[in-house]
């Protein structure tokens, strides 16, 4: 990775240990950790507030999964020079999936409490297939120590983005059979990766 600062989001619910199985051959490589949304905060604004380490470094990249990645493509509109890889996510809205514009509908999101909907297992092995013991257990753990307030809040978020700039220029990882981000939804991705498992993660335990 060169030179480069390396600053890596994970997705919803999930925290550093969702890049535990990716080797990177970089020293100066930070993990930004979720930080709680103010009252009414817009996405723009949280971006904004969790970029500070971003915005200080000299030679910035970000690598975002999931919501990671919809908060880099936000954090790109004021650093537009900053390098972006997006893994399992979505560069602008034409590429939603229907469970996100099913909730701009029908915000069922607002009613179902945020841990009795991840820790039903007919919804977690729908979105993110077969994960094996070691991996559910992580899973489970992120999970739990994750604030309610957070993930009601990036549901929302995720779920109304409005996009970026399509014209952007990224590089963009996404799995062949991603259920979350159907495969058939994102538009010239920069590199498809087959997954045996059916699930979100590709080379590496990628959640929400």
């Amino acid at each position: 990775m060169g030179d480069f600062d390396i600053f890596m989001i994970s997705g919803l619910g999930a925290d550093s240990r969702a890049f535990r199985n990716l080797s990177i051959n970089s020293t100066k490589i930070t993990y930004i950790d979720w930080i709680e949304p103010l009252i009414n905060e817009t996405i723009q604004e949280y971006a904004f507030r969790i970029s500070e380490p971003v915005r200080k470094a000299e030679n910035p990249l970000l690598i975002g999964v999931s919501l990671g990645g919809i908060i880099s493509m936000e954090i790109k509109k004021f650093l537009p020079d900053t390098p972006v890889i997006l893994i399992s996510s979505m560069k602008d809205k034409s590429e939603k999936p229907f469970l996100l514009r099913f909730g701009t509908v029908v915000p069922l999101h607002k009613f179902i409490p945020p841990r009795f909907m991840m820790k039903s297992t007919v919804i977690v092995r729908s979105i993110f297939g077969k994960l094996d013991k070691p991996d559910l257990a992580v899973f489970n753990d992120m999970f739990m120590k994750t604030s309610p307030t957070f993930l009601r809040w990036g549901m929302s978020q995720a779920i109304n983005w409005k996009g970026s700039d399509k014209q952007a220029k990224v590089f963009h990882l996404h799995g062949t059979k991603d259920r979350l981000f159907p495969w058939r939804r994102i538009k010239n991705p920069t590199l498809g990766l087959m997954d045996k498992s059916g699930g979100q993660n590709l080379c590496i335990p990628l959640w929400a």
